[in-house]
């Protein structure tokens, strides 16, 4: 058995480089704005955790150097609110796959509604680690995610409250070998 540690963080820009190696396959390897959207997902400082291995102390990470704080990151969190930030290029890019890998149209044009005139009222929640990480992170990642959103929201963030919930999801199943993308849309009737 191997015992390992992990530190819960705030995203920080020296993180680009692991949250972008994190998030290379999000979208099945379409080529797309992945700098952009790292950028988006670091420059928001009230709602995001980053999950790093034990062995890097808070002192560490307040250490800058000027290098990158890319070694031990092992999984990411964060919401993005699809209106406030639907100008930006990997955005649209985000929703044009989301529409060409939806095959069933009702649903699709469901999705087309939300991502389009209620986009303001969806949040994207990005959950993102690497195959060998532990599942028993995925909890308190939810956890902490959702505090923070409330948090956020308590302090008058209006872009955090969100009536529609999009979830990107990496499974695999035991019989597959590949890593595939399915997109799982939640629906709630309140804001969280």
């Amino acid at each position: 058995m191997v015992q390992a540690d992990f530190q819960f963080f705030d995203p920080k820009p020296r993180d680009f480089h692991g949250v972008k190696l994190l998030l290379q396959n999000y979208l099945d390897n379409k080529l797309w704005d992945l700098s952009g959207f790292v950028d988006l997902i670091l420059e928001q400082t009230t709602v995001g955790t980053i999950v790093k291995s034990g062995d890097q102390d808070e002192e560490e990470e307040g250490d800058d150097d000027g290098g990158d704080d890319d070694e031990g990151l092992y999984a990411m969190t964060s919401a993005l609110n699809l209106g406030r930030y639907a100008r930006h290029r990997c955005i649209k890019e985000l929703k044009r796959f989301l529409l060409e890998v939806c095959s069933d149209d009702s649903t699709k044009k469901k999705l087309k509604l939300l991502l389009e005139q209620q986009a303001s009222d969806v949040g994207l929640l990005v959950l993102q680690r690497f195959v060998n990480c532990p599942y028993q992170l995925v909890p308190p990642l939810y956890d902490a995610l959702f505090d923070e959103v409330s948090w956020a929201t308590e302090d008058e963030l209006s872009s955090l409250s969100f009536t529609f919930h999009l979830h990107a999801e990496q499974l695999v199943p035991p019989e597959v070998c590949c890593i595939r993308l399915s997109m799982i849309m939640l629906y709630s009737s309140s804001p969280v």
